[in-house]
C-alpha cells in the first residue's frame, strides 16, 4: 500500500483544474471559490457574502489499532467549475498502524521498510458534490482500499470525473476513471473490474456540458500511453493513436489538440469531431 499513502501526502496540496468550455461561462449570482493561500473552499452569495466554508487543511490525529500505536491522516482536495456553480471536494482518510506482524511480513519478502507509508492499513475516499449555496448534491464513496488523486475535473453541469488509486488486496490495483452525473449515478468506470493491464493517468479535458470526456491511458505492453475519449451519454469510447494534448473540448464534440511529432521535430495541431470518432450522433 506504499502508493496509497504517497498520494495522501501528494493530496495534501489541493489544486484546481477546469473543464474545457465552448462557450463564455456565466459566473453571476452566487459562485464557489478556491483560497488555496487560505486553504479553504468558499461559498459567496451575489453581495459577495460568505455562505458557507470547507476547509482543505490536512488533519492528523494518533490513535491505537488493537494494542499497537498508529495515525490517522484525511487529506482534501477541491475541484469547481468554470461558472463556478458546482464544487467537488474529497477527502481521502489513511489509517496507519507499524506492527511487528507487519514488519516481520516485509522482512520475509526482502523488503526494507522505509517509513509509515509501508504500513497503511485501510484506505478511504470520498468525494461530495456541492452547489453554489453550499449545499450537498450528492457524496459517494469508492470502493475501500482506494484514494481519490488530485486529478479530478467538475463540468458546468455537475458533472464530477476523477481517478482512484490504490490497492483492492496483494495483487488486484484499483487504478480506475471514475464519472458521475449530478445525481450521483456512476456514469462510468474505466477500465472495468478485471481489466488492470491498462491504467488511466490523468483527466485531460472534460466539456463544460459533462458530455465528453478526454483522458490520458497507460496501456503498457499494447501501446504506451494514448489518449481516449470518451461520450457518456451514448456512451461510447474511441482511443486516438497518440498521446494528444488536448486544451479544449466543444459542447458540440469538438476536440481542440496537438501532439509533438518526433520524427519531423513539430507541434502537429489536431482537431476531431467526436461525434464521428465515437460513432455518429
Amino acid at each position: 500500500m506504499k502508493k496509497s499513502l504517497l498520494l495522501l501526502v501528494a493530496l495534501a496540496f489541493p489544486v484546481v483544474i477546469t473543464t474545457g468550455t465552448g462557450r463564455a461561462a456565466d459566473t453571476s449570482g452566487p459562485k464557489i471559490v478556491h483560497e488555496p493561500g487560505q486553504k479553504k473552499v468558499k461559498f459567496i452569495d451575489e453581495k459577495g457574502r460568505a455562505l458557507k466554508e470547507l476547509s482543505l487543511a490536512e488533519e492528523k490525529e494518533k490513535i491505537k489499532i488493537k494494542d499497537d500505536d498508529g495515525e490517522r491522516f484525511v487529506s482534501k482536495n477541491d475541484a469547481i467549475s468554470v461558472n463556478k456553480k458546482f464544487a467537488a471536494f474529497v477527502k481521502n482518510q489513511a489509517t496507519v498502524a507499524i506492527t511487528s506482524e507487519r514488519l516481520q511480513q516485509r522482512q520475509e519478502r526482502g523488503g526494507k521498510p522505509v517509513g509509515p507509508q509501508d504500513f497503511v492499513t485501510e484506505m478511504r475516499g470520498t468525494v461530495a458534490l456541492y452547489d453554489a449555496f453550499g449545499n450537498v448534491v450528492f457524496e459517494r464513496s469508492v470502493p475501500e482500499g482506494t484514494g481519490i488523486s488530485d486529478r479530478l475535473v467538475v463540468s458546468n453541469t455537475g458533472t464530477v470525473a476523477l481517478i482512484t488509486e490504490g490497492r483492492l488486496n496483494d495483487l488486484d490495483r484499483e487504478d480506475r476513471l471514475r464519472v458521475y452525473d449530478q445525481s450521483g449515478m456512476e456514469l462510468l468506470v474505466y477500465p472495468r473490474p478485471g481489466e488492470s493491464e491498462f491504467v488511466p493517468l490523468d483527466i485531460s479535458r472534460l466539456s463544460s456540458n459533462g458530455r465528453y470526456l478526454a483522458a490520458r491511458v497507460n496501456f503498457d505492453l499494447r501501446g504506451g500511453v494514448k489518449t481516449v475519449f470518451f461520450d457518456l451519454v451514448k456512451p461510447a469510447t474511441w482511443k486516438a493513436d497518440q498521446a494528444l494534448l488536448v486544451y479544449e473540448i466543444t459542447d458540440g464534440g469538438i476536440a481542440k489538440s496537438e501532439y509533438n511529432n518526433e520524427e519531423k521535430k513539430e507541434i502537429v495541431p489536431v482537431q476531431i469531431n467526436l461525434k464521428n470518432s465515437l460513432g455518429g450522433e
